[in-house]
This record gives structure tokens, sequence and C-alpha cells, in this order.
């Protein structure tokens, strides 16, 4: 059984993980990634153990196995696009 000193502990442990995890969420970042396959003018990339289908952001050219940086603005990867060759 837990003291009642080791439950808040734990209460505020939980509530500053699920404000640090809002605040990554909405924060554009740009993430490494790898084009594992093409179809027409979207591009397969796996983006935190996750497959995504996005489009190229700038006209690049690309092929099966080239490392790419995918843009992820405000953190939605919805919105996700490829920016950079790597």
């Amino acid at each position: 059984m837990m003291s009642i000193k080791d439950e808040i502990k734990q209460a505020i442990k939980v509530t500053v993980q699920k404000e640090i995890q809002k605040l990554k969420s909405s924060v554009p970042r740009d993430v490494p990634s790898v084009v594992t396959a093409i179809s027409g003018d979207k591009y397969k990339v796996n983006i935190d153990g996750v497959d995504y289908w996005i489009k190229d952001g700038i006209g690049l050219g690309l092929t099966v196995g080239m490392g790419v940086w995918v843009h992820v603005p405000n953190g939605k990867l919805g919105n996700a696009y490829i920016c950079a060759k790597r």
C-alpha cells in the first residue's frame, strides 16, 4: 500500500509526463527516415515505428532506400512532408 506522500509524487509524475507529451506533439520537428516504397506521388517512410505515406515537399526525385528528412509541422503527422535528402 502506497503512502499519501508516494501517491502525491506519483500523481505529479503522471501529470508532468502528460504535459511533456502534449508539448512534444505540438512542436514542429524534422525526423530522419528512409524511403521504403513508392506509390504514385507518395513515399512510404517510418516515423517513430509507424509507416506513413507522405509527399515529397520539394521535388527531390526520391528512390527506395534513400535517406530523407521528414518535416512534421506542428507535430501533426498528417501534415508531414519530405523536406530534404539525408
